[in-house]
């Protein structure tokens, strides 16, 4: 199915994870406010362009 839609096996599991992770947040007694759950998702992004700058500027 990847293929027939050019997906990579990553790009499907990333969407399974996340998927996963807003099940659970639902069914929770007290689920995590939205913004709140992308607020934490930007953080790590940040993280990671961080660190893929320094890499790129320790690279040139």
């Amino acid at each position: 199915m990847s293929r027939k839609y050019d997906l990579t096996p990553a790009t499907i599991e990333e969407w399974m994870e996340e998927a996963r992770a807003g099940m659970e947040n639902q069914l929770r007694a007290r689920p995590k406010d939205i913004a709140a759950v992308y607020e934490e998702k930007i953080k790590a992004m940040k993280e990671v362009m961080g660190e893929l700058t320094l890499e790129n500027i320790a690279f040139l």
